[in-house]
């Protein structure tokens, strides 16, 4: 039987349910601050720790640099910056493109794109764990929806929708002629509100009357060609705005009510009346030695023989 191997500490950071996406930076952060570097730990933490302490800023580091820490240093500029460029780096590895696809839309070098997905974005192993994907590398849940930035949209809209709704809303963002399909505009803005509705709905469980309004604005020719999506609409509309509105008259009836009630006159407590109803009375307590007395006991009677002799029946001396 072979022997299981120990978990070691990068395991565990890299396998815990409560790892961030940067788990790889954050600890290179966390071993620059020591005075010694552990030895069995991940390469790229180890190689990444001895480049914060050597170059703790850009104004440190030199102007000629190998081939690994040139990738190092410009991933950590482009996290730095952030930016569009970061935003479409990180939905592009939701999307699970190769890295020298990505590098060639972004017009980098296939080794930055890697080094920033191993160091800052790991979640190449880890698109299968949906629910880990969806809080802690594109925020469902944790975003507030008054928040959601067009990186939070283009991140819901690669791992929910795959790569050409991607390539659409960021063309249409940036200003690239690809992909050139008709009222590409339009539909950018249907698929920022769908990513925005799932922020909502992950947040609250309900959807804004605003943002609602926007959505029959967006999907009104569609609504006009469906007569099923009208009517699913306006379903919406009833059950998700109608809970606010009855809330907020319940707290409008509620404030009057107390207003009204701290003018009015206390009540005078009002006599018992006469029928009203009696404790009921109190039974005798049971006398407890009636159950030890001997009891009399007739002559036995058997199914098939008769009445049965009563000498026969006691116990020999």
């Amino acid at each position: 039987m072979a022997r299981m191997q120990p978990i070691t500490e990068t395991d565990f950071r890299r396998y815990s349910p409560l790892h961030r996406p940067s788990w790889r930076w954050d600890w290179a952060v966390e071993l620059a601050c020591r005075d010694f570097l552990p030895r069995r730990i991940d390469p790229l933490v180890h190689d990444a720790a001895r480049f914060l302490r050597r170059y703790p800023t850009d104004d440190d580091v030199p102007r000629r640099l190998c081939e690994h820490r040139s990738n190092v240093l410009a991933a950590r500029q482009i996290h730095i910056a952030g930016g569009a460029v970061r935003d479409e780096i990180e939905a592009r590895l939701l999307t699970g493109q190769p890295n020298d696809v990505i590098a060639a839309r972004l017009g980098v070098s296939a080794g930055i794109v890697t080094t920033y997905g191993a160091l800052f974005f790991d979640v190449a192993e880890s698109l299968a764990a949906t629910d880990w994907t969806t809080y802690s590398a594109i925020g469902l849940g944790r975003i507030r929806p008054a928040a959601v930035s067009e990186g939070d949209i283009w991140r819901f809209t690669a791992f929910f929708g795959g790569e050409h709704p991607l390539d659409l809303i960021i063309a249409d963002h940036r200003g690239r002629t690809e992909p050139a399909v008709a009222d590409r505009h339009l539909l950018a803005e249907q698929g920022r509100w769908v990513a925005r509705e799932g922020f909502w709905v992950a947040a609250t469980w309900r959807v804004d009357r605003v943002h609602l309004d926007e959505g029959r604005r967006l999907f009104a020719g569609v609504v006009k060609r469906d007569p099923m999506l009208a009517t699913q609409v306006g379903f919406l509309r009833r059950v998700v705005c109608a809970p606010q509105r009855d809330q907020s008259l319940t707290a409008t009836k509620a404030a009057h009510s107390k207003s009204k009630g701290s003018r009015a006159k206390p009540r005078r407590p009002s006599a018992p009346s006469e029928t009203a109803a009696k404790p009921p009375a109190r039974s005798e307590p049971h006398d407890q030695t009636d159950a030890l007395k001997p009891r009399e006991v007739g002559p036995i009677e058997g199914p098939a023989y008769g009445k049965a002799d009563p000498e026969e029946c006691r116990p020999a001396a």
